[in-house]
């Protein structure tokens, strides 16, 4: 701690001294205040990021951290009752207005600001969970009612006893907002209007959500807050790049310690999406796999030879590819369009489909899907599966991929997909099942890990198809609605 610092705390004491003073404000920004919890990070930076991406004006955000406040009660969460210091906070002067952290903006938040009515000393949406009024609060901080919302009365359970139902006001005094700026998913009907989305029952990063109302959208606002442009393009006509022989920009590093990797691209971070838990790192590559990719190859393999014996299956009928058969008749119609002579299942497990008899329209039969599909070669792949584990050399007319991409982790889908489109000159049939499964991994885990709505599953294969224009793509997403979603690119 530095002495002026020292010398300023003393004269003018800090904050938790001076907890009966009211705090400054600046009523040229809007000012909002965000509940902060450390267990959400994601939720919060989410938030964050969808308002003042949308915000028209100047706008000021305050997480409120329960750390830094002149309090030390809390509830379920940390900003329970901090929520009630706006006021406080705000000098008890101008209009604050707080946030729960699980929400999403899809509209302008100065639009809130514009309902201020000085009559009231605060406005939230009215909607029929009256314990979720207090989750979007506008503050009208000088109206002489909010005085009373005090640190040390707010810190006070035996005085302030039940402030989310606005106990501290008279019924008069609580104004309204219009329903769209408070949508509580799960609670409310369906509302396309709705301007904040309120996530009640958890943020779509949880897998026990996926699905719900705004799914996509929230997920495209957690992948757009996690990217970055690459550094070549951001830093390398900086002062801090140097350029080397072959024209290529490095970080100019300091120190006789510093050493520059032999190929600077592997491994770098492209994106990061949010898991249930933590940030992952989006993997550029096979060779930047992550640890869990290889840890559930390594269950695989065990799960082929032993059986699956958490749900009593043995061995031969563990992952054996039968569910390819539902597949074989549309597989056939893109074969012939194409007119495909070489294909590559990818991730085929036991292959189970390839030996059996296939009946045609004119009553015959064939034996097996090299004649069905009138085909040339066929190459199995599956790493899980010893016979099929080694990986494909050159590439195909077609890859086909059923009921994998869920059993994968999402930090490796991106390159898995790259791969696949790789391997692909002509098309790439993908079925991706879009809910969680019946069965359960040795783990504990649930046998889908990686369980999104179709629109999730739309923007990644195309944000990979657009490095390979020459390959098309068709994917049948089911379990997310009645009738299986289609994408074609």
């Amino acid at each position: 701690m530095s002495i002026l610092f020292k010398v300023l705390r003393d004269l003018v004491g800090s904050p938790r001294q001076r907890a009966s003073e009211p705090a400054a404000t600046n009523d040229e920004v809007l000012r909002v205040f965000i509940g902060y919890d450390p267990r959400q990070n994601v939720a919060y930076n989410v938030l964050q990021h969808s308002l003042f991406t949308r915000c028209s004006e100047p706008v000021a955000i305050t997480p409120l951290v329960l750390e830094s406040l002149p309090m030390t009660r809390q509830g379920l969460t940390p900003f329970t009752y901090s929520r009630f210091l706006v006021p406080w906070l705000m000098g008890y002067r101008g209009f604050g207005l707080f946030l729960d952290l699980d929400m999403l903006l899809r509209g302008d938040i100065s639009n809130v600001f514009e309902f201020a009515d000085s009559q009231y000393a605060v406005q939230v949406v009215k909607n029929s969970q009256r314990f979720e009024w207090a989750s979007a609060i506008l503050f009208n901080c000088a109206h002489p009612a909010n005085a009373l919302l005090t640190p040390a009365y707010v810190d006070n359970a035996d005085a302030c006893q039940s402030p989310h139902l606005f106990d501290w006001l008279d019924e008069s005094l609580i104004g309204a907002l219009p329903p769209q700026w408070n949508h509580t998913v799960g609670y409310d009907n369906a509302r396309p209007d709705a301007q904040l989305v309120h996530f009640t029952q958890g943020v779509p990063a949880h897998p026990e959500v996926a699905g719900c109302e705004f799914h996509s959208e929230w997920v495209a606002e957690r992948d757009a807050m996690c990217t970055t442009q690459g550094w070549t393009e951001l830093m390398g006509h900086s002062v801090h790049a140097k350029t080397l022989a072959d024209g290529s920009k490095v970080p100019k590093l300091q120190g006789s310690n510093a050493t520059i990797p032999s190929n600077p691209q592997l491994g770098a971070l492209q994106a990061t999406d949010a898991t249930t838990s933590e940030a992952k790192t989006v993997r550029g590559s096979r060779e930047t796999a992550s640890d869990r990719f290889h840890d559930l190859v390594e269950l695989y393999k065990d799960m082929h030879q032993r059986g699956d014996t958490l749900n009593e299956i043995p061995a031969e009928q563990t992952f054996d590819g039968r569910s390819l058969v539902a597949h074989v008749g549309k597989i056939r119609e893109i074969v012939d369009e194409f007119g495909a002579k070489t294909l590559l299942d990818y991730g085929c497990g036991k292959a189970l489909a390839y030996g059996r008899s296939y009946g045609l329209p004119d009553g015959s039969q064939v034996l097996g899907l090299k004649d069905l599909w009138h085909l040339d070669d066929i190459r199995l792949y599956d790493p899980g599966y010893e016979p099929y584990s080694a990986l494909p050399e050159g590439t195909y007319d077609g890859v086909i991929c059923t009921d994998v991409l869920e059993h994968v982790p999402e930090e490796d889908v991106r390159w898995i997909l790259g791969e696949m489109f790789a391997y692909a000159n002509k098309f790439l049939y993908l079925t991706i099942s879009c809910r969680l499964a019946v069965k359960h991994l040795p783990t504990g885990e649930n046998a889908h890990i990686t369980v999104f709505p179709p629109d999730w599953w739309d923007k990644v294969l195309r944000q990979v198809a657009v490095k390979h224009p020459e390959v098309r793509f068709f994917a049948t997403c089911y379990g997310h609605g009645e009738q299986p979603v289609i994408l074609r690119g």
